[in-house]
């Protein structure tokens, strides 16, 4: 057993969800070759995968002690970080909703879904800037998507009043807030933190953390096309 999977087993604690977990970390390297899933091996995948993913939304989520929740993950890929932290919740999560604009990326996912019977997980295989979701979710997610600018105006409409949302970011971070200040102030952001978690890896995570208290302004989101030039 790798230390990151021994350290995934204590801090899970649970020798069902534990071994759940296992089974989907065998399709990721199964499928690997098939889907173009991740550049990481096993060993990475248990430590930057498996236990970064539960470890840091689990700080995040309240997803004990209130109503289930409807989590949103953007651009997953593999599954990083929602479906391991879903798994984790042991059905304490209403949904978890997927979306991932690689179609086989998205074939990979609903074989998770089949393989571990995760009936409450919808897979979308769309854009996040395509969707028309509006006030649905409690908490969005993100890693290693885009830019923050770009993140904040795409997916601020999906949240619903009061919702949350939790953005995995590396150490360039700051820059990411600097460039970002425009739309901060068009959206009346004012709770943006950032909060830095050690996880005993000898790495920097950075944690993007805001609320949804107003509604989007009109004219928001702008096209794709106006997003990517960024601040008018």
């Amino acid at each position: 057993m790798f230390l990151w999977e021994k350290k995934v087993f204590d801090y899970v604690n649970n020798e069902q969800i534990f071994q759940k977990i296992k089974l989907y970390v065998d399709l990721v390297l199964e499928q690997n070759k098939n889907f173009n899933l991740t550049g990481f091996d096993e060993e990475k995948i248990w430590i930057d995968g498996i236990y970064q993913s539960i470890v840091l939304l689990d700080k995040f989520i309240d997803y004990k002690n209130k109503n289930k929740i409807h989590l949103l993950d953007i651009g997953a890929g593999a599954g990083f970080p929602s479906i391991p932290f879903f798994i984790f919740s042991n059905n304490k999560i209403a949904n978890l909703t997927i979306y991932e604009p690689i179609k086989k990326r998205c074939i990979f996912l609903n074989l998770v879904k089949e393989k571990l019977n995760l009936e409450n997980l919808n897979i979308v295989n769309k854009r996040i800037e395509d969707s028309s979701s509006e006030n649905e979710f409690d908490y969005i997610v993100a890693r290693a998507v885009m830019p923050l600018n770009m993140l904040i105006e795409v997916s601020y409409r999906c949240g619903k009043n009061n919702s949350n949302y939790i953005f995995l970011k590396s150490k360039d971070v700051f820059k990411e807030i600097e460039n970002s200040q425009w739309i901060i102030k068009q959206f009346l952001i004012d709770d943006l933190m950032i909060t830095n978690v050690e996880l005993e890896d000898d790495r920097e995570h950075n944690i993007v953390t805001y609320s949804k208290k107003n509604q989007i302004p009109k004219n928001f989101p702008r096209k794709w096309s106006e997003i990517k030039k960024g601040k008018n």
